[in-house]
């Protein structure tokens, strides 16, 4: 919600730089004006900065090992040809690529999933622990908040429900 808020508070930043439209709504005429993709590509990099600042809350080697699971996760999608949001992994897996100790990676694993970095899938009654990497944060020492619009590759912007279609179309994540 955070994040809609801002990309409507730089619209509203340009609003007399904006062609303002209207529209009819159970008779009544209401005045607006559009986002554009910038006001979204400037919404993104202030919510990097203002809203992206949760790393700077991790321990070092949270943040170490957090950095190291991303690169598994990328070589992985790279062996799969598949996505990096499609890979599980274990902390075997883990304890592999990093030589970790299993009680390390316990207390760093938990506090990451605590953190919705890592998202847990089984586990329960006899069923393998699986992992699956939600950050997709560059280099880890920048601030950054997962899961934004990309204007750069049309996602989100260029979107809208399909007028022939008898459903609307799903929603961007």
């Amino acid at each position: 919600m955070k994040y809609l808020t801002l990309i409507q508070a730089v619209a509203l930043l340009h609003q007399y730089q904006r062609e303002v439209k209207k529209t009819t709504h159970r008779g009544q005429t209401i005045e607006y004006i559009e986002v554009q993709k910038s006001d979204i590509r400037l919404a993104n990099q202030l919510a990097h900065e203002v809203l992206g600042r949760t790393l700077d809350e991790m321990p070092p080697q949270s943040r170490k090992l957090l950095l190291l699971v991303r690169d598994m996760v990328q070589a992985l999608a790279q062996q799969q040809d598949c996505l990096a949001s499609e890979v599980r992994f274990t902390r075997r897996d883990i304890r592999a690529y990093t030589n970790w100790s299993d009680s390390q990676l316990k207390n760093h694993c938990m506090r990451l999933t605590e953190m919705e970095y890592l998202l847990t899938h089984g586990g329960s009654r006899g069923h393998l622990l699986h992992y699956e990497l939600l950050w997709d944060g560059g280099s880890g020492e920048e601030n950054h908040l997962c899961g934004l619009l990309n204007v750069d590759d049309n996602e989100g912007g260029e979107r809208k429900s399909g007028t022939h279609d008898s459903k609307s179309a799903s929603s961007p994540g």
